[in-house]
């Protein structure tokens, strides 16, 4: 059965509202993991993604020539040569440095 972007969008944000969600580190032994579900809660990692980004936006500015796409290619390489704990190291960093702010108007160029 075909459901249109706008229908599934909205049976997605339906479904979110009354759905158990968790945040929780989950491991895996061979690949990180974004989310999981048991078919009743969804359990989401926000370490994958998180570390990705900062991976991503580090090596633009140590490589600011360096175009979107390849820049894409290295941080998901970078993140698959990563162990488990230095993930895990990198982001309790991220969260002990980070800074939260209202939202900021985009200053830089989308590449």
């Amino acid at each position: 059965m075909t459901v249109s972007r706008a229908a599934l969008l909205q049976e997605v944000l339906t479904a979110f509202q009354s759905t158990p969600t968790v945040e929780a580190y989950i491991h895996a032994e061979d690949s990180f993991i974004d989310g999981c579900t048991d078919g009743e809660t969804i359990t989401i990692n926000p370490v994958p993604a998180a570390v990705e980004t900062i991976l991503h936006e580090l090596i633009h500015c140590l490589h600011p020539r360096w175009s979107e796409a390849y820049v894409t290619r290295r941080a998901q390489s970078t993140l698959a040569h990563m162990g488990d704990e230095q993930a895990r190291k990198l982001y309790r960093a991220y969260q002990r440095r980070k800074r939260v702010t209202r939202a900021v108007k985009l200053y830089c160029r989308p590449r």
